[in-house]
């Protein structure tokens, strides 16, 4: 295991801030994972990273000093990846930050990265200005991550060049896939393509990506390019594929579903985006999976099932986006297949979240949850009283009453939870 220590005078955390906190970025571990490798003596270029998961971002403050350590294990078919942060405090804290995989390359595989377009630019801005924008927003760059360079808008794409400045300039060499011009690529992308999935005013933190294929080292400048049918956005979701460059168009790496998340706190963003699907169009196994979706945000909110409501954002609930992803992991469990670990960022409400996941794993959510809401098949001992005329008999039946099953109708509600919120409301 690699250990690693990281202080707020680390020009990767000091020159990056979100709400006015020191913080590593999100693609530098996209580094430190290649960094392990060619340390180990594997060739970088022939592995590729995959679920590459964002747990908690490491934020620092002026007195804190952290460790990252890398943890690299052998498996089938390359190596699993954990990275967790330990504060070096009186009182120890550690802090889960990454998971990922990398796997052995098909070496007959074709690049999947297309050619750079070479035609001019329908509209340009500079990176200076969208680095203003950001911090405006409190995601600030300055000194050694801010790059330099343009963001053109094609008509099917962008195209963001960019650089390393004259004081990161002399780090080059240091790194294989130099954060400064990730991160600055990522940013001014992002802010292109913001602008037409109108989410113009949100700031948004990488959170996931599901393939990082790499053909070259990224470390001086690059251009880099989001296609536009790459592009999908949820509300709380910003999902795009960034390819990059070198500055004669070779191919250098791919970021394929690149998925950042909205920074909840952004006081600029007033609206919330659910997707809510109308009461009478949720079905009746819909509700099955429904009514076990309460009982598990129940557990992790502490709100009680009943007072959950249908259409509310996952994030009203006070629930944060490490513990949305353990979620999405339960419900792994549950179905026993793999889920994407930013269902719950595309999926935002309860209502929505039942549906697709009936709609998905029709067999899941069946009879089975009738039963759990039905209490264990109890046999019940029981004393009754027979009246009779005159006296009351104490007579004792001669077998147990077992309750075998319960069911109702509830006015103006599709399950016994939903009623008892009409009910409390």
């Amino acid at each position: 295991m690699q250990t690693i220590s990281l202080h707020p005078s680390n020009p990767l955390v000091h020159c990056h801030r979100v709400q006015q906190r020191y913080t590593l970025p999100g693609l530098a571990y996209i580094d430190l994972i290649y960094q392990e490798l060619h340390e180990k003596g594997v060739d970088i270029f022939s592995y590729v990273l995959q679920e590459v998961t964002l747990l908690n971002s490491l934020q620092l403050t002026v007195e804190s000093s952290w460790e990252l350590k890398i943890q690299m294990t052998p498996i089938q078919e390359g190596f699993s990846f954990e990275i967790t942060g330990v504060q070096n405090d009186q009182d120890p804290y550690t802090l889960s930050l990454l998971r990922a995989k990398a796997i052995k390359k098909d070496p007959v595989a074709p690049c999947a990265i297309k050619k750079l377009d070479r035609s001019s630019a329908d509209a340009s801005r500079s990176l200076e200005a969208i680095y203003q924008h950001y911090r405006e927003r409190e995601l600030e760059h300055t000194g050694f991550m801010k790059a330099t360079g343009i963001l053109e808008t094609h008509t099917t794409e962008w195209i963001s060049k960019v650089g390393l400045s004259d004081l990161a300039k002399g780090s080059a060499e240091a790194f294989l896939f130099h954060p400064t011009l990730l991160d600055g690529a990522a940013v001014s992308l992002g802010f292109g393509v913001k602008e037409t999935v109108h989410a113009s005013g949100m700031v948004l933190l990488p959170i996931y990506i599901e393939e990082v294929t790499v053909h070259g080292r990224i470390q001086e400048e690059c251009h880099a390019v989001v296609s536009r049918e790459s592009v999908s956005f949820s509300g709380e979701l910003l999902k795009f594929s960034i390819d990059f460059y070198d500055t004669d168009g070779n191919p250098l790496a791919q970021l394929k579903g690149f998925s950042a998340k909205r920074l909840r706190s952004d006081a600029n963003v007033t609206q919330e985006v659910h997707t809510a699907v109308p009461k009478n169009q949720l079905t009746r196994d819909a509700a099955r999976a429904e009514s076990y979706l309460r009982r598990l945000f129940e557990g992790k909110s502490k709100i009680p099932s009943h007072q959950i409501q249908r259409e509310a954002g996952f994030y009203e609930w006070g629930l944060s986006s490490s513990e949305l992803m353990s979620i999405v992991q339960e419900l792994e469990q549950k179905i026993g297949a793999d889920l994407s670990p930013t269902l719950l960022f595309e999926h935002t409400t309860l209502e929505s979240l039942a549906v697709y996941l009936q709609d998905t794993y029709p067999t899941v959510f069946g009879i089975e949850e009738d039963a759990q809401k039905v209490s264990e098949v109890k046999h019940i001992e029981q004393e009754p009283v027979r009246m009779t005329r005159g006296h009351v008999s104490e007579e004792r039946p001669t077998g147990d009453i077992a309750i075998i099953g319960l069911a109702g109708r509830y006015p103006q509600a599709d399950n016994l939870e939903e009623f008892w919120g009409n009910l409390t409301k």
